[in-house]
């Protein structure tokens, strides 16, 4: 049976208070005059607010608490939300660079209490390994910390991260660097023949790496139509997501480009034969799995060994710049440049409008008769 409690209420400001039970009258009397003298100084709080400023101390300890690794788990997991959305091909390499660099150097520091002299430090060590690591490391360390301050984890309210990163932009190729036609077509001639039509289509449709390998059957149309035959790059594949997946293309770039007359027929020949059944089927399939795409360090493999012969040190983004300045020759305008490449500018949104089907056929139909030539 519970006993008789003494509860004690004060009046504070024209308002009614809660200040506690108490076992006797004697430690209720003791409570309220404590209280009394509290609301006559203008002191008093109230102990429901005493215990909630309590609980906030305790938590914001524990967030100062919170190291370099548990904080960078919980962002990663928040970039699949809808409010803060990455492509699976973005946190697959933010994860990378993660485990291979940062953890490593500063996952047991406590977020608070890293400072500028560390993340520098940290970027250098990977500066080791090439400027691609270091500036992933930047840009990983920017987005995560920038991350935290936004939600001010243990009271952090300025990123530590200090180190301006140049812009780079699209690097320009030297004419050095840029195959030329023959070259192309001695670069598919050295690869496997089931992937002979990547290097084409990367050259002479002006793709990616990561859309070549995305395309499935059903992307291709009227590829019986002379003059007609199209592409619609409409996906590409992220094999070093986790798990592997399809995503859009770079920059939301989907489009449809018009295939040369000379490349339809081996697109049609390809499809006949290395090609599985169905519209969603990979045009370029894994020799493990006929149902999902090879992943670009199988086809780096298969790449780099055919460069080795034909044209050694190329890169295989090389060819996308070769067809965009093949097409070019052609009298293509600005905006129908970007409009094939699949370009994404702020700037330059407006002369998108300029680039029709249309015109596209009308300048394939000339890149067609450069092909023959070469």
């Amino acid at each position: 049976m519970r006993r008789n409690m003494f509860r004690v209420r004060v009046s504070y400001l024209g308002k009614q208070y809660e200040c506690g039970e108490y076992q006797s009258l004697k430690l209720a009397k003791i409570a309220l005059e404590k209280y009394q003298a509290q609301a006559i100084l203008g002191t008093f709080v109230a102990p429901v607010e005493l215990k909630r400023r309590a609980r906030a101390q305790r938590a914001a300890a524990q967030a100062q608490k919170t190291t370099v690794g548990q904080w960078s788990a919980i962002w990663l997991e928040s970039l699949s939300d809808d409010a803060h959305r990455r492509s699976p091909g973005t946190i697959a390499s933010y994860r990378s660079t993660l485990r291979a660099h940062i953890l490593p150097a500063l996952g047991e520091t406590p977020l608070t209490a890293l400072t500028p002299e560390q993340v520098e430090e940290c970027a250098n060590l990977a500066r080791e390994r090439g400027e691609g690591a270091y500036r992933n490391v930047v840009r990983t360390m920017r987005a995560m910390l920038n991350a935290a301050v936004a939600v001010q984890v243990g009271g952090l309210t300025v990123s530590p991260l200090e180190i301006k990163l140049g812009k780079t932009g699209s690097r320009r190729r030297t004419d050095e660097e840029i195959p030329s036609a023959e070259e192309v077509t001695a670069l598919a001639n050295a690869m496997p023949p089931e992937l002979e039509l990547a290097v084409l289509l990367a050259a002479w449709c002006q793709l990616r790496l990561g859309e070549v390998l995305g395309l499935q059957r059903q992307d291709f149309r009227d590829l019986d139509k002379p003059g007609k035959a199209t592409l619609h790059v409409a996906r590409q594949w992220l094999s070093k997501a986790n798990p592997p997946t399809y995503g859009a293309p770079k920059d939301d770039s989907e489009r449809t480009v018009v295939v040369p007359n000379t490349l339809a027929n081996k697109v049609v020949k390809h499809l006949a034969q290395y090609t599985p059944d169905g519209p969603e089927a990979p045009v370029f399939a894994s020799s493990l799995d006929k149902t999902r795409p090879i992943s670009h360090n199988a086809f780096a493999r298969r790449w780099n060994a055919a460069r080795e012969i034909a044209r050694p040190g190329t890169e295989f983004h090389a060819l996308r710049h070769f067809g965009l300045s093949m097409y070019a020759r052609t009298g293509a305008t600005t905006a129908e440049i970007m409009r094939r490449g699949g370009h994404k500018d702020v700037e330059a949104a407006s002369r998108y409008q300029h680039g029709s089907l249309k015109r596209d056929q009308e300048l394939t139909a000339q890149l067609d008769s450069l092909i023959g030539s070469k």
